[in-house]
């Protein structure tokens, strides 16, 4: 409890002497904090299964290949806000500022969240979308015949290619 006339906690009230009145100030020692990624990426360096109230969570997520960052949610809500983009040494830098004080940072190795100030349990998660496709085109057979992608792929490896999510490739099968 918090003495109201001298300002000090006071654990226990033994004896009362003068007129006091005193607040009950209960803390939460720790709030819970859930800390997810779908299924296009992971959540990378600082892991939080908890947080102590008025503490800030800065979280990092990255896109697993063939994916990109496409936002974040707290407590199911999409993350929205100011946008402003520039360009550092090549690369397109986004960072946006949401009304409740939550600042994100978006590049091409994927996202920083800077919450809020947490006052209650919290979850937390990035979401990614799908960019390149990874495909394999090869003969079953090549004694009979041989199969080559033409264009519209970006060769990765022997018989493996990236294609961009949504478009054609223009494949030839020769006997």
């Amino acid at each position: 409890f918090t003495d109201n006339v001298t300002g000090k906690r006071v654990k226990r009230v033994v004896r009362k002497t003068t007129t006091s009145y005193y607040n009950a100030v209960i803390e939460k020692e720790a709030l819970s904090a859930k800390i997810t990624a779908n299924n296009g990426g992971k959540i990378v360096g600082r892991s939080y299964s908890s947080v102590k109230p008025g503490e800030k969570l800065t979280i990092t997520s990255q896109p697993n290949t063939g994916y990109e960052f496409d936002y974040w949610t707290i407590n199911g809500k999409k993350l929205e806000g100011e946008i402003v983009e520039e360009t550092k040494d090549n690369e397109t830098i986004t960072t946006i500022t949401t009304e409740a004080g939550d600042v994100i940072t978006i590049t091409s190795q994927g996202s920083t969240l800077t919450t809020r100030d947490i006052y209650a349990n919290v979850a937390v998660e990035a979401f990614f979308k799908l960019t390149k496709i990874e495909v394999m085109v090869a003969s079953s057979d090549e004694t009979i015949g041989t199969v080559s992608v033409i264009s519209g792929a970006t060769k990765k490896e022997e018989n493996t290619y990236l294609i961009d999510y949504n478009s054609q490739i223009t494949i030839q099968a020769t006997p």
